[in-house]
């Protein structure tokens, strides 16, 4: 399995026990309140409902119907990015084209057209004063660049997600962007800026007390 793609379901492990009947309450609750909703307030919720789904991935469950979450995930985003288009809301866009690109990611397997989608993301933001989860769609391009062996421009994408989700204060996503930036030094062969990282990851686990984390980090260190 692509190591990228194998990072991505770890976490979603993690975390999906945790957070499954939160996330399906949030979910009743948008579909309740997005009636009431116009204009560019419809067009966020559109796409908390697409980013919702994408965090209940249909593997966990024992006789799941064919990619039920990702097809709703997906008809949410592109009603999002149609109506977002229609009020030239630029950060309603932002979100649906980066929830365009891991769909292409993760339902699809698509690296090339991720990869564009994330870059197209990223260009709509620059239209916005509105940074919101900016950070994970430079996570997700790192992802994509990683899965397609381009090293360098990954680590930079990484790094940039680390900043920004530090900035934002989401220690998941810091710690994402960590792991994924060790494990993008060791597909390239570069051990050392690979061990770099370990204090960065290290301080994170401390600061988090989360056993799983502590666990990743034992990993980690043992690879190298």
């Amino acid at each position: 399995m692509n190591i990228s793609k194998y990072i991505s379901l770890f976490f979603i492990q993690i975390f999906f026990y945790a957070t499954c009947f939160a996330q399906n309450k949030k979910i009743d609750s948008l579909k309740k309140l997005l009636p009431s909703l116009y204009d560019s307030a419809s067009v966020d919720c559109l796409n908390e409902l697409s980013e919702a789904y994408l965090g209940l991935p249909d593997w966990f469950s024992d006789t799941p119907p064919p990619m039920p979450q990702y097809d709703t995930a997906e008809i949410f985003a592109l009603q999002a990015l149609e109506k977002s288009k229609k009020i030239y809301y630029f950060y309603g866009m932002a979100r649906a084209i980066s929830l365009k690109a891991e769909l292409a990611f993760e339902k699809y397997n698509n690296y090339p057209e991720a990869e564009k989608l994330s870059r197209e993301a990223i260009s709509s933001y620059k239209k916005t004063a509105n940074k919101k989860g900016l950070y994970k769609t430079y996570l997700l391009l790192g992802m994509t660049l990683h899965s397609q062996s381009n090293f360098e421009a990954a680590i930079n994408n990484y790094d940039t997600a680390y900043a920004l989700s530090k900035k934002a204060g989401d220690s998941l996503y810091m710690f994402y962007a960590a792991v994924t930036s060790v494990h993008v030094n060791q597909s390239s062969g570069d051990y050392e800026k690979a061990f770099e990282k370990v204090p960065v990851l290290h301080q994170l686990v401390l600061g988090n007390g989360n056993a799983e984390w502590k666990s990743w980090e034992l990993y980690i260190i043992a690879e190298l």
